[in-house]
């Protein structure tokens, strides 16, 4: 079954997602947080991690990101996967630090729901601590908030937020990027953690979630199992 999941430049605004109002809101967003930078801001809002140098050092960098799972959380959870997004946040996170050359230090994460189901947080705590140990990063805190009345019982909001260092002669940067240099391309797992409010839109999910146990011979397992591959560390 071949699906266009694109169709126009208007397919993400027809899932609910506005492209511009999210480029005016980051933009008004990042002239905010640039208002507040010291000298110590190697490189801040924009990339895919922040880069702070440690103050009295010049050589020692910290690189931060967080990053969320966005509504991949509906197809996980109409699933029962939860581990599985465990796994996902602290993967999207730590890629996103290893893209500086930095060596990921810590994780800490944040859990809302609508209602806590404690066997549900677990195993999504699990997937965290298994991806964490992959990453060589230590899992230092957090916070789990049951909020009934913003989420619905079944929902679930998953962030993470890490932070890494790297010496500044490591520092891995576009503007280092000469000609003869080697480019290599990973394949990623799968959809990872992103387009999911398009994905589920345009496979109308959320009225027809049978369709996500459906075999797809092209996927070559069941649609759900494709959906729900963790994101690639």
């Amino acid at each position: 079954m071949k699906m266009d999941l694109i169709g126009n430049i208007d397919a993400y605004e027809d899932a609910g997602v506005s492209r511009d109002s999210a480029k005016t809101t980051v933009g008004f967003l990042s002239q905010l947080a640039k208002s507040t930078y010291d000298d110590n801001v190697v490189e801040g809002v924009g990339g895919f991690a922040a880069i702070y140098r440690l103050s009295g050092s010049s050589d020692t960098l910290l690189v931060s990101s967080t990053d969320g799972v966005g509504t991949k959380s509906r197809i996980s959870v109409a699933l029962k996967e939860y581990e599985k997004l465990g796994r996902d946040v602290v993967n999207a996170c730590v890629n996103d630090v290893l893209t500086t050359g930095a060596n990921p230090l810590f994780f800490l994460d944040y859990i809302a729901t609508g209602r806590l189901v404690s066997e549900n947080i677990e195993q999504i705590g699990i997937g965290i601590a298994n991806a964490c140990k992959i990453s060589e990063c230590s899992l230092i805190g957090g916070e789990t908030a049951e909020m009934p009345g913003i989420y619905s019982d079944e929902d679930i909001e998953l962030v993470g937020f890490s932070v890494g260092v790297v010496n500044r002669n490591d520092l891995l940067k576009p503007s280092s990027v000469e000609n003869g240099d080697i480019l290599l391309g990973l394949a990623s797992s799968g959809v990872h953690t992103n387009g999911f409010s398009l994905i589920r839109k345009r496979l109308n999910l959320d009225d027809n979630s049978r369709l996500l146990n459906k075999y797809m011979p092209e996927l070559e397992c069941e649609l759900g199992q494709a959906l729900t591959i963790p994101h690639r560390p």
